[in-house]
C-alpha cells in the first residue's frame, strides 16, 4: 500500500488501474495531490509490483519534494554478494528508489543499515530504542536474548538496561551447512561476567521470562530452537519474541506451539495491523 500525504494533512490512497494484460496505470489523482509542493509517501510492502506504482507516481509530479517513508524495507536481507548465480537485489531496489530523488528516505530497523545507507540516497534508519524500552518495562524480562552477534551489535541498548545477556552461537553440520542447535554465551552486564557455553539451569530460577530480540521473524526455526535449547536446560521459565517485522510465513501458532510463550512485533507489515502484541 502506498500513502500520499500533502502538508495540509490530505491523504490518499494510491489505487493504480490493473488492464486485462496485467499493466497498470496511476492517474485521477486528487488536485491537491498534484500541486502540493512537498509530499509525504509512506509504503507499506505489500508486492513487487508496487514499485511501478512508485515510479508512476514519481512521473506525476516530476518537481515535488517527496519523502519516502518504507516501514519495512523489501530486500534488505539481500545486502550482499553471494555468488554469480543469484542476485543482490538490495542493489537493484536502491538503483529504483534513487531515481525517485527524494529528499530523505527512511526505513524502520534495516537489516544492515550501513550497506543501505552507502546504496540509498539521503537514507536513515530508524531504530527502535523507545520501542524495546516499552516492551522491556511492560513484560518485565530477566535476561535478552540475542539469536546471534549481528543482533548484539544491532541493539547495543547502551544505559537503557543492565539486563543480562544471553548470546546465542549457530551450530551447523559441517557437510550440509544446516543449522544443527545453538550453544549459548552468558554475559552479567553489572559484574562483566562472561560464561561460554553455560548451562542456564546454573543460572536462572523456574517463572523467569527470556526476551529474545531481532529486526526479523519469517519462518521462525531460529527462535524454536533457541526456546527449545532454553527450555531443555530449565523448563519451566517464559520465552518472549520481540522481532521489528513479522513476516511469519509458517504462521504464529507454528512458534507459540514450539516453544515461543509470546510474541510481539510492530504494524510494519500490514498483515499485523495490530502491531505490538499478536
Amino acid at each position: 500500500m502506498i500513502k500520499i500525504t500533502t502538508l495540509s494533512g490530505l491523504s490518499h490512497i494510491l489505487k493504480p488501474t490493473i488492464f486485462p494484460d496485467g499493466t497498470s496505470q496511476v492517474w485521477k489523482l486528487p488536485d491537491e495531490i498534484l500541486e502540493s509542493k512537498e509530499l509525504d509517501v509512506t509504503w507499506n510492502f505489500e508486492a513487487e509490483r508496487e514499485l511501478i506504482d512508485l515510479l508512476s507516481f514519481r512521473q506525476l509530479v516530476p518537481n515535488r519534494i517527496i519523502d519516502l517513508h518504507i516501514p519495512f524495507l523489501p530486500y534488505a536481507r539481500q545486502d550482499k554478494w553471494v555468488s554469480n548465480t543469484a542476485t543482490f537485489n538490495l542493489v537493484i531496489l536502491a538503483d529504483i528508489i534513487n531515481s525517485l530523488h527524494c529528499r530523505e528516505v527512511t526505513a524502520v530497523d534495516v537489516h544492515n543499515p550501513e550497506v543501505t545507507t552507502y546504496m540509498v540516497n539521503n537514507f536513515r534508519n530508524v531504530e527502535v530504542t523507545e520501542l524495546h524500552k516499552l516492551l522491556i518495562a511492560e513484560t518485565n524480562p530477566d535476561y535478552l536474548v540475542f539469536p546471534d552477534m549481528g543482533a548484539l551489535e544491532r541493539y547495543a541498548f547502551g544505559g537503557t538496561t543492565k539486563l543480562p545477556r544471553l548470546i546465542c552461537h549457530k551450530e551447523r553440520n559441517p557437510l550440509t551447512g544446516d543449522i544443527t542447535g545453538h550453544t549459548m554465551t552468558y554475559r552479567d552486564t553489572n559484574t562483566d561476567v562472561t560464561i561460554l557455553h553455560v548451562n542456564m539451569a546454573t543460572i536462572a530460577k523456574p517463572g523467569q521470562r527470556f526476551l529474545i530480540v531481532d529486526d526479523l521473524c519469517d519462518g521462525g526455526a531460529t527462535f524454536i530452537s533457541i526456546a527449545n535449547k532454553i527450555k531443555g536446560q530449565i523448563p519451566d521459565v517464559v520465552i518472549d519474541l520481540f522481532v521489528t517485522h513479522g513476516i511469519f510465513s509458517k504462521g504464529k501458532e507454528h512458534l507459540l506451539t514450539s516453544g515461543i510463550n509470546n510474541i510481539y512485533t510492530t504494524n510494519s507489515l500490514l498483515k499485523n495491523a495490530d502491531g505490538y502484541q499478536v
